[in-house]
């Protein structure tokens, strides 16, 4: 019997399509690759020289601002010993306990530098520095502003304490775009840490001391005195033969010398990738000790000044 085999279909195989790349492979690459352009620029800030300009020390940004500026009035060459005394006092309201041991030397070494005298007898002091050691610590947005309120005095240090927040935000902001966890472990390693130091100050000059003013009877007396004067020279007759008022004791002590005052806040700032508050503390104390001693006058480099002696190598 002849049977009629027909010829099986071949099977033609099938194009697969390629797999489209999943959304998890997309974010694990897109964060691959902001994680070492981040890892780049970190090493390049890290990596950044000093700055002669102070501005930068070992790749650590640093800023100072004052609240109000001081200008304080040169003193005519050469200044005597009498005027180049101050009186440098601190004291310390912030929790950290031996910021004033911190600060206050490195003050004195500058004024020094300076030209200035120190002395521990207010008495004797031309200038008085007054200050106190606010605070000291990781930046607080609104501490500036607060105390700028109470004391009435902002301007640069308010708006100095808000911007320097920017840095942070945006490194935060390019975390969140890997994803929830990439952007939170980004956005810890990459962070600006930020310390502040906050000093009040107040600056007195002396004043030379001023007579009070005569008694209305004295002012009288010696008036008349001038008036008779002027008549006897235009008379042509001597002093002695027109009997003037009876002279009373001229002797009137000299009133207290008056102060000068200047007042201002001083706000430095300290920031780095990963920065340390035990890195950041000396940097913040040597460039606050800068700005307070740089606004009084260099004595040394004074026009007619004495140039300064060079200190003994040890």
């Amino acid at each position: 019997m002849h049977t009629r085999t027909d010829p099986l279909p071949c099977k033609t195989p099938r194009r697969t399509a390629p797999r489209a790349v999943s959304g998890r492979r997309r974010w694990a690459r897109a964060g691959i690759l902001i994680l070492l352009v981040l890892a780049l620029v970190g090493c390049g800030r890290n990596a950044k020289k000093d700055d002669p300009s102070g501005l930068s020390v070992n790749g650590v940004d640093l800023e100072v601002k004052m609240s109000a500026n001081v200008f304080i009035p040169p003193l005519a060459p050469p200044v005597p010993e009498a005027r180049r005394r101050i009186y440098v006092v601190g004291t310390n309201t912030s929790t950290v306990h031996s910021a004033n041991d911190r600060l206050q030397p490195l003050l004195l070494q500058q004024l020094a530098q300076r030209g200035y005298v120190i002395t521990n007898n207010p008495a004797d002091a031309h200038y008085m520095l007054l200050y106190n050691v606010l605070y000291v610590g990781k930046e607080v947005r609104d501490l500036s502003t607060v105390t700028a309120l109470a004391t009435g005095v902002g301007g640069a240090a308010v708006a100095a304490t808000i911007g320097r927040r920017n840095e942070v935000i945006q490194n935060a902001g390019i975390g969140g775009l890997v994803g929830t966890v990439t952007g939170a472990v980004t956005g810890h390693y990459f962070e600006t840490n930020t310390y502040e130091l906050v000093v009040d100050l107040q600056i007195r000059e002396r004043q030379p001391a001023v007579p009070p003013p005569l008694p209305p009877a004295e002012a009288q007396r010696i008036a008349a005195d001038q008036a008779f004067r002027q008549v006897n020279a235009v008379l042509g007759l001597a002093d002695s033969q027109i009997e003037s008022a009876a002279a009373t004791d001229r002797h009137t002590p000299a009133s207290p010398d008056s102060w000068q005052l200047y007042n201002s806040q001083v706000v430095g700032f300290a920031g780095k990738l990963r920065l340390t508050f035990k890195d950041a503390e000396p940097l913040l104390f040597q460039a606050m000790a800068r700005e307070m001693s740089g606004i009084f006058w260099d004595l040394n480099r004074q026009p007619g000044s004495a140039a300064p002696t060079a200190a003994p190598r040890t």
